[in-house]
């Protein structure tokens, strides 16, 4: 199960930078094996299925543990092992479960590609496994494995050489293999992706629970395990962080200082870099006047990543999290770049020419409308603006009116400063330009601020912020890094 360990090094480093739903590609890979494993020591399938779940949520929440990205296979079966145990209990484990094949082998031979296979399956699997082999082959597995003898005293006792006894071990792994995966083809979770869309699900779920105290007790005894792994640490401070940001067990000065630590510990490009700065306005917004305030409130954290190239601008990914209290029509589109970005994940795309019109899989359209307007907003009034067109449906099938018309006006050397759909309006009411030109100009520490047009400043305190705190320039594009971060506050003497 090892031999695709390789593959998923730089998979892993992505999940770990934010893309999570890779994760997926993990569950399916290694779904079947580790169930393999489960199956052979607790003898239920239900209960196996249940147990292989908790073995990809867990591997999922320490994933930033994982030393080695070759080893990731025995690591999981490492974890699912441990399942098990806890399951039945040592003293019933031992009672009713012989030794696993593992426990024959020499520490130099554990790691082996073939052996990581051969670990999930028990010893009476194994024996039988090891009458089928040819007499050469299965003489030097059984003086090896069971009798303890070394390669040089086999290679004496059968009057070969060494080298050729290496071999036929080597051969004798490769037969038990596919003997022991042909005896187990029926030990498997359905072909479907539904299995992969449960781990997700429970993922996400638990991600979603950061408040709770059980969750930050968990951040720490990972934070332990990390050592000097800054980047890892740098994400487990940043979820440390969020868990004490609101809720329950709201601890501003504690979120506060793991927000620190978490964005000078994570890489530049990091996706969750500007998360973490996002953090710090986010404790700031909070703290203000707080007795003016009801408890009350909607805020979001994120790490926005958009990528320029080829004359466009794409929004990728926001990893972060929401914190939904307040209620009020304009605060449902407070991520105001993500909405903008419905069609194929374009802000724009200056290939297009005026009144040119795309259309993505799902039926969403974007219009370039115009290359030359004037548009006046609260920052001011800007010439020559790119004015884009989208239609679009509600991603969420269970919204009552799902299709949305949205205009958007981006200002030559400025950026976004208009977002409108329906009666909703966002405009650009502050900004500061470091750097950079276009209709998105990417330069560290350019800043863009936002207020939602028609929503009562009496009634309501709003903050809508983007920074961008990294510019990484790759091979396929420029990559920017964008602190992202809104907060909408209630005033207890206001009614709504």
């Amino acid at each position: 199960m090892c031999e695709y360990d390789n593959k998923y090094e730089s998979i892993i480093t992505a999940i770990l930078n934010g893309d999570t739903d890779l994760y997926k590609e993990i569950v399916s890979e290694y779904k079947n094996n580790i169930f393999a494993v489960i199956c052979s020591i607790v003898r239920d399938y239900h209960t196996a299925e249940d147990l292989t779940q908790e073995v990809f949520i867990d591997g999922y929440i320490k994933l930033n543990s994982l030393a080695d990205y070759n080893k990731l296979g025995a690591w999981l079966v490492k974890i699912a092992k441990n399942k098990c145990y806890n399951y039945l209990g040592r003293t019933a484990l031992k009672h009713k479960q012989e030794c696993a094949f593992e426990d024959y082998l020499t520490d130099n031979e554990k790691q082996t590609p073939e052996n990581m296979v051969i670990d999930r399956l028990e010893r009476e699997n194994i024996e039988n496994a090891v009458k089928n082999l040819p007499d050469s082959l299965k003489t030097v597995t059984i003086l090896f494995y069971f009798e303890n003898y070394s390669q040089k005293k086999i290679a004496e006792m059968l009057n070969i050489t060494e080298n050729a006894v290496k071999s036929r071990l080597y051969d004798a792994r490769l037969k038990l293999k596919k003997e022991l995966d042909y005896m187990n083809t029926n030990t498997k979770l359905p072909d479907d992706t539904k299995f992969e869309e449960q781990v997700m699900s429970a993922i996400n779920n638990i991600m979603g629970q950061f408040e709770n105290e059980n969750f930050l007790q968990l951040i720490d005894e990972e934070i332990k395990k990390i050592g000097k792994n800054k980047n890892a640490l740098g994400m487990l401070y940043y979820w440390r962080g969020a868990s004490q940001a609101g809720g329950k067990n709201q601890n501003l000065l504690g979120a506060k200082k793991d927000f620190e630590k978490s964005a000078e510990y994570l890489n530049r490009d990091n996706k969750y870099k500007g998360a973490a700065v996002s953090g710090l306005k986010i404790v700031d917004c909070l703290e203000i006047d707080k007795d003016k305030y009801i408890s009350d409130v909607t805020i979001s954290v994120a790490g926005e990543v958009l990528k320029q190239y080829e004359n466009k601008t794409d929004w990728l990914c926001n990893p972060g999290f929401n914190q939904n209290g307040v209620s009020s029509p304009q605060i449902a589109y407070y991520q105001i770049y993500l909405w903008a970005s419905r069609i194929n994940k374009h802000l724009f795309d200056l290939n297009m020419a005026a009144d040119e019109s795309k259309t993505d899989e799902n039926g969403n359209t974007m219009t370039l409308i115009s290359k030359d307007e004037k548009a006046t907003v609260l920052a001011g009034t800007f010439e020559n603006c790119l004015h884009i067109g989208i239609k679009f449906n509600h991603p969420n099938p269970h919204v009552l009116n799902r299709n949305f018309n949205a205009d958007i006006w981006y200002a030559k050397n400025v950026g976004l400063i208009k977002f409108s759909v329906g009666e909703i309006t966002y405009e650009l009411c502050e900004y500061k330009i470091n750097g950079g030109d276009g209709y998105f100009p990417a330069a560290v520490g350019n800043l863009w601020n936002y207020k939602s047009i028609g929503l009562d400043e009496y009634k309501y305190y709003q903050f809508n912020e983007y920074e961008i705190v990294s510019v990484n320039d790759k091979d396929d594009g420029r990559y920017i890094n964008l602190s992202a971060v809104s907060c909408f506050k209630q005033k207890k003497n206001s009614k709504v």
